[in-house]
């Protein structure tokens, strides 16, 4: 019996004092009714009563402590006695498999082992040899609702890292399994798409873990999702749900799918290339797995996703524009850096921290989740895209003007005017420019 602290002795004699039953003190302290029933006879010894006063219950509260703690003190050292020339032996034979107490006990016996339980030898192990209990709940899914989804590490292929993403529906076990050699936003989203498409449908609610492609900050209660996830979610209008961080164990399903993939995609199998693995994966998911009774569900996944996927949501017809989002700080030549190239942003906002949203064709500004700017995507590195409208009127009407338009412009002010700038201009620099303008302001 595993020895309770004097504060709970304690309080087990306080609440029979005020004659609670066994039961509500069970139910009150977590403890036992045979250990209740212990203390209550050990004190009656002592002399406890429903009358004993605070400083009588506090002597008979340590009286009842020492003698269950050398009780079982007594116990434990009988058994550590028995058993301690036989401790490398239960180590080594804890290890075997299928070993159990009653055949350890019984090998133990064998070797010379006497004058000892069953329940010693058991008391014994569960002091030097604990183990942590390790349970798991069946949960049962409605068809449509859940999909699960991971990604695996299945080494070098083709020169490159390579991981495979699983989506397995949660009712049907129907997966979706693509091979790819990222694990950035952009492929998240990608094999998200893919999966929707390969299911002609969508899933109300997609488990996943904390990867920082979709979640920027694990929380049980509140998760602070990636920006371009929860984008991508709002389009196909289906519903985050982050597992709790490092328990696999919340998304089973997906983790035996990962297991079933590596076993029958991989283990003695060659590709060409992330193409041909792909085109057999898809085959393998839609016609050979999906054909397979499972053991969880006593069916085949094609058979549950008839049934399952008219209660999916719908695809939406719109493509998704895949886009990543980072933040950046307007310079004082108003741009802002994003991969390499260079986006203007007016006068008003240069020093401030601004959200960028980079999608397939379209680069676009926010400032407190307003859009202030919108360019085209620029194609390379080092690239400058200025919206010349940006700058301050002054500077504006400096870089538009050309040796051309300002001549066009002095032909609207009088022959003698146009003759004039036309012998400026002659000259090929800033300065010829910069003369001419300041001359046709006088206007």
């Amino acid at each position: 019996m595993r020895v309770n602290s004097m504060s709970k002795i304690d309080e087990v004699l306080y609440l029979l004092k005020h004659k609670k039953s066994q039961r509500e003190i069970e139910k009150s302290l977590s403890i036992s009714r045979n250990t209740i029933r212990k203390y209550k006879n050990l004190a009656h010894k002592y002399g406890f009563n429903t009358d004993s006063s605070s400083e009588e219950i506090s002597a008979i509260t340590l009286k009842v402590h020492d003698t269950v703690y050398i009780d079982a003190k007594d116990r434990d050292k009988y058994a550590q006695e028995l058993l301690e020339p036989f401790h490398n032996q239960i180590e080594e034979l804890l290890c075997c498999k299928s070993m159990t107490y009653r055949q350890l006990h019984r090998l133990l016996k064998e070797q010379g082992l006497e004058k000892c339980s069953e329940k010693t030898l058991i008391r014994y192990i569960a002091k030097f040899f604990p183990k942590p209990k390790k349970y798991t709940i069946h949960i049962e899914d409605k068809p449509g609702m859940e999909a699960q989804v991971d990604y695996a590490d299945v080494g070098t292929m083709f020169g490159k890292k390579t991981y495979i993403f699983v989506m397995t529906m949660s009712y049907s076990r129907h997966r979706y399994v693509e091979f790819v050699h990222s694990q950035n936003v952009e492929s998240w989203v990608q094999s998200h798409m893919n999966a929707f498409d390969f299911f002609g449908a969508v899933p109300h609610t997609v488990v996943i873990d904390n990867l920082k492609s979709g979640v920027i900050k694990p929380d049980i209660y509140d998760p602070v999702l990636n920006t371009s996830y929860a984008e991508l979610a709002r389009h196909y209008n289906f519903t985050i749900d982050a597992a709790k961080a490092r328990k696999p164990q919340h998304k089973g399903k997906v983790e035996r799918s990962v297991l079933i993939a590596r076993q029958q995609l991989l283990a003695g199998r060659f590709y060409n290339s992330l193409d041909d693995a792909n085109e057999y994966a898809r085959k393998w998911c839609s016609d050979i797995i999906a054909n397979v009774v499972c053991t969880s569900t006593g069916e085949k996944p094609n058979d549950l996703f008839a049934l399952e996927k008219p209660l999916m949501l719908d695809l939406n017809p719109v493509g998704f524009d895949i886009c990543v989002w980072s933040k950046a700080k307007v310079g004082k030549n108003h741009h802002v850096t994003v991969n390499g190239n260079f986006y203007s942003v007016p006068t008003r906002y240069i020093g401030l921290g601004v959200d960028v949203r980079v999608g397939m064709n379209s680069v676009k500004i926010y400032l407190n989740h307003r859009q202030i700017k919108c360019h085209d995507k620029a194609v390379g590195k080092g690239v400058w895209v200025t919206d010349t409208t940006d700058y301050p009127d002054h500077i504006e009407s400096y870089i538009n003007s050309t040796p051309e338009n300002l001549k066009e412009k002095a032909k609207t002010v009088g022959e003698f005017t146009f003759d004039y700038i036309s012998t400026v201009l002659k000259v090929p620099s800033k300065i010829s420019l910069r003369k001419s303008i300041r001359i046709l302001e006088l206007t």
